[in-house]
């Protein structure tokens, strides 16, 4: 942080109130895109998690599509808010594979948690983190 061009360590000394602070952020990388490199585990398997909020066939297929790209996981599973039941009710999912051509539909969190279960451990024959 710099106070009056001065940069500050974390914790040092009381700010004074005559100056603003300028706070210079950056950009931190993506975890999930990490994943691989930090695990010593070469058969990894990567489940990414997508939320939006009432988007379209179109947008969610772009949003999913957008995450294979990177090419930084093996499934995707997706939410949209605009799905969920009012007081917090059901909130359904959707597991996206890399294939493309398949996608599991589970109806609340019970089933996406079965789904995941099944898939980790059977379905893939591939070890997780």
């Amino acid at each position: 942080m710099l106070v009056d061009g001065v940069a500050q360590p974390p914790g040092g000394k009381k700010l004074g109130s005559e100056a603003a602070p300028t706070l210079r952020l950056r950009r931190n990388p993506k975890l999930i895109d990490t994943l691989r490199a930090r695990s010593r585990n070469r058969a990894l398997c990567v489940v990414g998690f997508k939320l939006t909020r009432g988007a379209t066939v179109v947008e969610t297929q772009q949003a999913v599509g957008a995450l294979f790209a990177r090419g930084a996981v093996d499934h995707v599973v997706h939410n949209d808010l605009a799905a969920r039941e009012a007081e917090g009710g059901a909130f359904p999912a959707d597991i996206w594979h890399r294939e493309g051509a398949e996608i599991t539909h589970c109806d609340d969190r019970a089933d996406l948690a079965l789904a995941l279960e099944q898939l980790l451990t059977a379905g893939s024959g591939r070890a997780t983190l």
